[in-house]
């Protein structure tokens, strides 16, 4: 799961570990990527994201006010102090990205 905003991209890497630490490592040695932080790692016995290829989608703030549950988690950067706190909090927020935007 990949979510991508002013600049920032926020992702969930899921998969065996040795396949998931090779990837982070990419990611890291790619010059492209700048301020990498690593928010949670666990192990999962089920994957969350298996079924998700690359794909974009133009969400517009003020279409997603209107929507059911609707959160401000998409009006706040990436890199907020509130977001890096709770690892936890973004995680559901894309666990519901998902559920609710497919």
């Amino acid at each position: 799961m990949l979510l991508y905003r002013d600049g920032n991209f926020l992702q969930v890497l899921e998969g065996p570990e040795a396949a998931v630490k090779d990837t982070l490592r990419r990611i890291e040695q790619d010059e492209r990527h700048k301020g990498i932080l690593v928010m949670k790692t666990s192990p999962i016995t089920e994957r969350n994201f298996a079924d998700w290829t690359m794909a974009f989608r133009d969400i517009s703030l003020e279409a997603l006010k209107d929507m059911e549950g609707y959160s401000p988690f998409m009006e706040m950067s990436f890199d907020s102090e509130e977001l890096r706190s709770k690892p936890d909090f973004a995680y559901r927020m894309l666990l519901q990205f998902k559920t609710r935007l497919r």
